[in-house]
């Protein structure tokens, strides 16, 4: 199957928001689905993975072995990217199988964190009662994850390693950890034959000037999935009655929009909205994008991007004249040989 498709499942930060103001774009928190190639991995497990949980159930009862295979990637463990797992129903079913990573951010190793997060008396059963779930490992530094072709599961293996057969055919996921969130944090780019994705959900980057290591492990992926989740009023403290929220590990509009630019991003999504805001003030984030980032979208529950190869990828959008600076392609080439912006 050559399929590559991204639905959102949850597109809220910090905590489920159940309120009518917030229909249009939904209240849950941070869970993507990615189907590619045959295969279904989950971005983070906010409270919105309960709502997949339904749908996989659903799509397995379809099948001839009537199981749920998939891989759940952890950004990290703040709750609202955690919340969902103990109601992750296909992880309690011992006929399914469910590969859980993530990185290690206390020097106890993933396994240890995850485990601390589903057990009494917080809930009241443990990881070991998911039946489901066939293993949970650690992300490791400089390493990928392949998935599909002819391998049994997921294979973890140094990104140094030499392709093992069919591997142009997999889907590989790489990993980037960094120090832009609280607690530390571990971003993802899912390619498939040729296309790819990169989910940095929560993210708060210097003033994006010049070419960093996000921009570099992000260049020219056809979809950028990044945090937007305040106003840049909000993010300045010049919101009445909000407080200053720089340095909370979260950008504002313009900052997502620059950071796209930078990487040279072929569509972006804005998502991981403040749970204060309703949606006029998420439009309001949209209409603002547009100054920065021509064709920016905000993300909503359900929404859908299809990335499968077999279409043709999308235009670059023009860069904005204020951020030449960025110019990913320029500032990559050697220096001698670069040519004069003069």
């Amino acid at each position: 199957m050559s399929t590559f498709q991204v639905t959102f499942w949850g597109v809220r930060g910090s905590r489920p928001t159940p309120d009518f103001s917030h229909f249009r774009y939904g209240g849950n928190t941070s869970c993507v689905e990615v189907q590619a190639g045959g295969q279904t991995i989950i971005l983070d497990a906010g409270s919105g993975l309960t709502e997949l949980s339904h749908s996989l159930t659903q799509r397995a009862r379809q099948t001839q072995d009537d199981a749920t295979r998939a891989t759940l990637l952890f950004s990290h463990l703040h709750h609202d990217h955690t919340q969902g797992l103990p109601f992750f129903f296909p992880a309690f079913n011992p006929h399914n199988r469910i590969h859980i990573f993530g990185p290690d951010l206390t020097g106890n190793g993933f396994p240890h964190d995850i485990n601390e997060i589903v057990m009494p008396p917080y809930f009241p059963l443990t990881l070991s009662d998911m039946r489901g779930v066939c293993g949970v490992q650690d992300f490791l530094l400089n390493h990928v994850l392949l998935l599909g072709g002819d391998l049994p599961g997921p294979l973890l293996r140094s990104a140094d390693a030499p392709d093992i057969p069919g591997q142009e055919a997999m889907v590989k996921v790489e990993g980037l950890f960094a120090q832009e969130h609280p607690n530390d944090i571990l971003y993802y780019r899912i390619s498939y034959r040729g296309r790819s994705l990169v989910y940095a959900s929560d993210r708060e980057p210097e003033t994006v000037r010049g070419i960093d290591a996000f921009s570099r492990f992000a260049h020219h992926t056809d979809l950028l999935i990044h945090d937007a989740q305040y106003t840049e009023a909000h993010y300045f403290g010049l919101q009445p009655g909000s407080p200053c929220t720089k340095g909370w590990g979260h950008s504002y509009t313009k900052l997502a929009c620059k950071a796209a630019t930078a990487a040279g991003a072929r569509q972006l999504v804005l998502t991981h909205y403040d749970p204060e805001y309703d949606d006029a003030t998420v439009d309001e984030i949209g209409r603002r994008a547009q100054n920065w980032y021509s064709g920016a979208q905000l993300a909503y529950e359900g929404m859908t991007i299809d990335l499968t190869p077999t279409q043709p990828p999308p235009q670059l959008p023009a860069p904005h004249p204020a951020d030449a600076e960025t110019d990913l392609d320029f500032w990559m080439q050697d220096s001698k040989t670069r040519p004069s912006r003069n």
